[in-house]
């Protein structure tokens, strides 16, 4: 909801810069519309969780969001484990959908067979090969209305694995409640 105000105030202000790309509000609010949008046309939504593992780019951004728009979570995977543990973590999370940056493909390609996911529900940031949808087509095939609002404060937000003391990833949730308490803090201590 805060980040479509900004959109509605300032729609031609940059939202996001990353590697000299610049994302207005207005534009980073109609993809994240779109990414909800076809994920719920997939039937993701409250209570799934949305596997990412991704290089930092203004696409990972409006997928985040986008994904808990729908009223889904996300699972954000690390980018420097094993082929084995990621498919450890995108099995246990139960992911509904993976997304993945170009520089990841390879690492997915190796444990896909391993995975529960459909065989349409693979994502590319980038360009995608076969078997993959790419992410910019495959959003923009959706409809940049707003979804409705779905989430609700105990809601889970994202899943952030660790590997605590045993060594084997474990899941760490966050509920909506928290990630918003954790932007105000961040906020008043940037004084924003």
């Amino acid at each position: 909801e805060h980040m479509a105000l900004h959109a509605q105030r300032h729609p031609e202000k940059p939202a996001l810069v990353c590697n000299d790309i610049v994302l207005s509000w207005g534009a980073f609010d109609r993809q994240q519309n779109q990414i909800a949008n076809a994920l719920r046309a997939r039937g993701v939504g409250r209570g799934d969780k949305v596997g990412i593992l991704t290089d930092n780019s203004n696409d990972a951004v409006a997928v985040y969001f986008g994904t808990l728009k729908a009223g889904a979570a996300v699972a954000s995977l690390p980018t420097i484990v094993t082929a084995d543990s990621l498919a450890t973590m995108i099995v246990d999370c139960a992911a509904k959908l993976l997304i993945v940056s170009e520089s990841y493909l390879e690492r997915v390609a190796s444990i896909r067979d391993q995975l529960s996911i459909d065989q349409d529900a693979y994502i590319a940031i980038g360009t995608p090969p076969p078997g993959w949808q790419g992410l910019e087509s495959w959003r923009d095939a959706a409809s940049d209305a707003a979804p409705p609002i779905v989430n609700q404060p105990d809601d889970d937000a994202c899943l952030i694995y660790s590997s605590g003391t045993t060594g084997v990833p474990k899941g760490i949730v966050l509920t909506h409640y928290c990630r918003l308490n954790h932007a105000y803090l961040m906020s008043a201590e940037q004084r924003f």
